[in-house]
């Protein structure tokens, strides 16, 4: 069966507004327009894919053409029935993470471009890490597997990022403390 496509919610679109404005000013600054598209599989394969893996949600910068039909400059495609399972929190982490993608391009003495529309053109960016990997490949051959070897690159590069996995309250300005924090503390 053909997937089907419908508008997000005007409570949607206003989690979207949040995460706009309080994770992206500059977004919100220079008047981005985003779209918000609810995609329903209707059978067994999901909804949306990236790099041949099922996603809740994927964003996508749209064309002088589209940008002018649609009066939006990026749209993001959400999985329907993932997005139904997400608390508000959760929802607000996955559309803060689809407009981590956006930027807005400059040229080089830093003016924004712009498009014949005079809207701000707008570019992405790739995740900070992509871990990709095969658990059997890792099990015969440990660090020897290069899917072990990003990981284990990946906590030693970040090792405080993760300190949200040891249930740890957050502080007043978001960020959870460390253990170096609470050694000062």
């Amino acid at each position: 069966m053909p997937k089907t496509y419908e508008q997000a919610s005007v409570q949607d679109y206003g989690l979207l507004a949040q995460a706009m404005t309080t994770y992206h000013p500059r977004l919100a600054e220079y008047e981005v327009k985003v779209a918000l598209l609810m995609v329903a599989s209707n059978g067994d394969a999901p909804a949306l894919r990236a790099h041949g893996h099922a996603v809740a949600a994927r964003i996508r910068v749209l064309g002088p053409r589209e940008r002018l039909l649609a009066e939006k400059d990026a749209v993001i495609e959400v999985d329907a029935d993932r997005w139904a399972e997400l608390d508000e929190a959760q929802g607000l982490a996955l559309l803060d993470h689809q407009l981590e993608h956006l930027i807005i391009q400059a040229g080089k003495s830093g003016e924004i471009k712009r498009g014949p529309d005079e809207r701000p053109l707008l570019g992405t960016r790739p995740e900070d890490w992509l871990l990709a990997g095969f658990a059997d490949v890792v099990e015969r051959h440990g660090l020897a597997a290069l899917e072990a070897q990003a990981l284990r690159k990946l906590f030693d590069d970040r090792q405080g990022l993760f300190d949200f996995m040891q249930d740890k309250p957050p502080t007043k300005s978001g960020k959870r403390k460390t253990n170096h924090d609470q050694a000062a503390a």
